[in-house]
């Protein structure tokens, strides 16, 4: 890969952070299930495919599975971003790319993107 990939970490206090994969294209679950504070689940995003700008990369979002039953803060970012319609993400979120059944990082590009428009306004 020419270019280093990234995830968007977004916390429920309203303060994110952009992380280089650390092999330059994807993390290990269990740095994702860290992020999370726990086992991931894979949560629809009103981000289509074309916000990852590449062909065959779509968004995806994960979260803690348990972030609710935990009562872990709600995340009104993320749950603004999902295609939740009348549930909450709770605890950190993390944004990042899929391509068929393998997640990745987004490219920098397409990350700075989805802050700009989505996180920061």
């Amino acid at each position: 890969m020419n270019e280093s990939r990234v995830v968007i970490v977004i916390r429920p206090d309203g303060e994110y952070r952009i992380m280089s994969c650390p092999d330059g294209y994807a993390f290990q679950l269990k740095d994702l299930q860290l992020m999370v504070d726990g086992n991931i689940e894979v949560v629809p995003t009103v981000l289509g495919t074309g916000w990852s700008r590449e062909d065959g990369v779509k968004v995806l979002m994960l979260a803690n599975e348990e972030g609710k039953l935990r009562r872990l803060p709600v995340n009104q970012i993320a749950t603004d971003l999902s295609a939740l319609w009348d549930d909450v993400v709770a605890g950190n979120a993390v944004i990042l790319g899929g391509r068929e059944d393998e997640m990745i990082g987004l490219t920098r590009e397409a990350a700075e993107n989805i802050v700009k428009k989505w996180v920061e306004e």
